[in-house]
Parts: C-alpha cells; sequence; structure tokens
C-alpha cells in the first residue's frame, strides 16, 4: 500500500489544536453576533412601544376630564334635581309596597344555620308582615341538634320556632328534622335623596 505525501501530517501537535480550536471559535462567534443583533431589534421594538405607551399616557393625563369655564380647581358635581328624584322614589316605593326584601331574609337564614347542619331543603312563606323559614336537614348527634335549637331560642329576632319532625338513627348517630322558624319580614324601601350641598 502506498501512503502519499499528502496524506503525511508533519505539522507538530500543537500547529494541529491551534488550527482545530479556530475552527471552533468561528461558528461560536457566529452564533454570538446573531443572538447580539435580535437582542437588537428586540430592545428597538420595545423601545417604541414605550415610548407609544409613555406618549398615550402623558396625554391622557393633560386631558380634561370634565371641560369647565370654572377656574376653580374643585371637582364638578352634578346637581341632582331632588324634587324629581324623589317622585321617582315615590313611585318605587308605592310599586313595591309590600314586597319583601329577600336579600335580606336570605341573609337572615344563612346566620342561622351553624356549620355542622347541613340542610336538605327550606321554604319560604311570608303572611301579615311575619317570614316564617321551614327548614329540613341533617344534624351530626343529638347534642348537635339540641345546641342548634338552643341558637335559635337565644336568637332575638326570632319571633318563635318549633320542631315539626325529630328522628333519630342509631345507626350513626344523626338525627333528622325539621324545624319551622318565624321572624319579622323586612319590605323593600328606597330612601328619599338627600340635596347636594
Amino acid at each position: 500500500m502506498t501512503t502519499t505525501l499528502s496524506q503525511i501530517n508533519l505539522l507538530p501537535s500543537s500547529y494541529r489544536q491551534r488550527r482545530a480550536t479556530r475552527r471552533l471559535v468561528a461558528p461560536i462567534v457566529i452564533v454570538l453576533l446573531l443572538a447580539c443583533g435580535i437582542i437588537a431589534i428586540v430592545w428597538v421594538g420595545v423601545k417604541a412601544e414605550a415610548k407609544i405607551l409613555t406618549d398615550r399616557v402623558t396625554a391622557l393625563q393633560n386631558a380634561p376630564l370634565i371641560p369647565s369655564s370654572s377656574s376653580s380647581n374643585e371637582p364638578v358635581v352634578a346637581a341632582i334635581n331632588v324634587p324629581d328624584a324623589s317622585n321617582r322614589i315615590v313611585q318605587l316605593n308605592s310599586m313595591s309596597k309590600g314586597e319583601i326584601n329577600w336579600t335580606t331574609a336570605m341573609d337572615k337564614a344563612a346566620k342561622l344555620i351553624p356549620q355542622n347542619i347541613h340542610l336538605s331543603a327550606y321554604t319560604y312563606s311570608t303572611a301579615t308582615g311575619t317570614t316564617t323559614l321551614r327548614l329540613s336537614g341533617t344534624a351530626p348527634s343529638n347534642v348537635g341538634f339540641a345546641i342548634f335549637m338552643q341558637s335559635l331560642r337565644d336568637d332575638a329576632t326570632l319571633t318563635s320556632n318549633h320542631v315539626d319532625s325529630y328522628t333519630y338513627n342509631p345507626v350513626n348517630g344523626t338525627v333528622l328534622f325539621t324545624v319551622s322558624v318565624q321572624f319579622p319580614a323586612t319590605l323593600i324601601t328606597y330612601p328619599a335623596p338627600s340635596p347636594t350641598p
């Protein structure tokens, strides 16, 4: 087998290492230059966007909120036409006369139920200014049901309360119950407007 002169590398090993290093450096430099170019493009775009946003904020800050011929710095308050508003309030109160404020009633009902009492059903009824709330559910034990009933008796806002049904489950110790409570109904009312000073 003949070996040509071009296949024989007579150069020292340090030269060969330097040439291999140069071959590696060139692609790294190209990648770094490309990364710097991309970063520069993104930075220019972000700077332009920031300038646009800054200009918008400045324009909004300099724009008057309410055009006014008054030279004072006091805020402009729209005058309320009190007679017109009062007439509308009277109309609303006459239309809603006798209607129950169910938001207040539901809030009252939610405050009556302790965390360990689980409701399965409830019904509302109203008559002669009184709301009757019928609750059905499960108490964790006889003691839990007794504490629940005592809390109803201690509630001064309730006009009456009584047990409609009571069933003790000896297997798991729970109590199935139906209780009725009554409290004064809160009617819907709209307050009259106060004149603007």
